[in-house]
């Protein structure tokens, strides 16, 4: 992890300042295609995997202020520690994640990612950079890691009228997991589920959401529907489309043929 220290954010701040006056004001309205409210619901949703960010990842310093702070909003101009000599460029754009962390400090572990938000780079020098926050998804903090920025795509779902028939109950995956370290989900939220591109699943790939009442005498229950929106290796990321009851961690998603 890079190291961060209160005066470098002084200083930078200074260095930077001459540079963001004459060269920023260009790139603070830079071109992009404007998202939908699909789009950036999307782009807020979790990645389909944890990701664990590497001992060089791109990093959130600190805001250029006169005091160290812990928490950022879209008015402040975000300190990066990278530059021109880590390839960075005027205008690029960069997701903003963190680690998902359950347990007490001493026994901690990852249990997810959350994207925060997305931030654009328009100032920098060799070492570091200076960004505007476009977006906050949730609170942006000291620390949090970039990844570059990727639109995002809706996928095509099918309107075929759904039916019993369609169900392939001989390739039932399961629910593990909700935004961050929620178990719950209604119609509108994201979950992961346990199969990814590797077993076939692809997006717009849509799945009938079912639950074992662990009563004998009893089938599964339907309980909703689901979209594979996004997928990774081995998991996918499904958006909840409408159900009659919260869709939880354990529930089986049976895709439609």
């Amino acid at each position: 992890m890079r190291s961060s220290r209160s005066s470098v954010v002084l200083v930078m701040s200074i260095v930077l300042s001459s540079v963001l006056l004459t060269g920023s004001a260009a790139f603070a309205q830079a071109d992009a295609a404007p998202m939908t409210a699909q789009q950036v619901e999307l782009a807020c949703a979790p990645p389909p995997a944890t990701e664990e960010p590497s001992s060089h990842a791109i990093r959130i310093v600190n805001a250029q202020d006169s005091a160290r702070r812990l928490m950022f909003t879209t008015s402040d101009l975000l300190l990066i520690d990278a530059g021109t000599n880590d390839g960075l460029q005027l205008g690029q754009r960069f997701f903003i994640r963190r680690p998902v962390v359950s347990g007490m400090s001493y026994r901690q572990h990852t249990v997810g990612t959350a994207t925060v938000g997305w931030l654009r780079i328009v100032s920098m020098n060799h070492t570091h950079s200076l960004a505007v926050l476009d977006h906050a998804c949730d609170a942006v903090m000291e620390n949090d890691y970039l990844i570059p920025f990727e639109m995002p795509t809706e996928p095509t779902v099918s309107t075929k009228e759904e039916s019993f028939e369609d169900l392939d109950f001989k390739s039932i995956a399961r629910v593990v997991g909700g935004t961050e370290t929620r178990t719950l989900g209604a119609a509108g939220t994201f979950m992961i589920m346990d199969r990814g591109a590797e077993q076939g699943v692809a997006p717009g790939e849509r799945f009938a959401v079912y639950r074992d009442l662990e009563e004998t005498d009893l089938p599964l229950t339907p309980i909703g529907e689901a979209v594979v929106m996004t997928t990774a290796k081995e998991t996918a990321l499904v958006r909840i489309m409408r159900t009659r009851d919260a869709v939880r961690t354990g529930d089986f998603l049976v895709p439609r043929k």
